[in-house]
């Protein structure tokens, strides 16, 4: 419920695109990559609560820094195969990333 909630806002609401955050002060760059990856976190909490796969499995004790996760969006963008264009929403395309970095083992595979 909270991923479809998340994702319906940023729908509706005027989110910065992938090629707009470089023009973006530092200061709310920072900001809204640190709100974004709390967004995505809780979404994998309630997603988990439920009893379902969570978007992404980062390692337990890994925490992202901002800096960190726009690298790993950076990478995801810059590959080819995932056809990522400078008008697309940043914090679809981080999930995106995250999800490609971060991996959740299939539920078959888990323990």
């Amino acid at each position: 419920m909270i991923v479809a909630l998340f994702a319906a806002l940023l729908i509706q609401s005027n989110q910065p695109t992938f090629g707009e955050m470089e023009f973006l002060p530092a200061q709310v760059r920072d900001r809204y990559i640190h709100g974004a990856l709390a967004a995505w976190l809780w979404a994998n909490a309630d997603l988990e609560h439920q009893g379902l796969q969570p978007l992404y499995c980062t390692p337990l004790k890994l925490g992202l820094t901002t800096d960190q996760a726009d690298s790993i969006a950076q990478q995801f963008a810059n590959e080819p195969r995932n056809a990522v264009r400078r008008d697309d929403d940043y914090a679809m395309i981080l999930m995106l990333a995250l999800k490609d970095t971060f991996p959740c083992p299939s539920p078959a595979a888990a323990p």
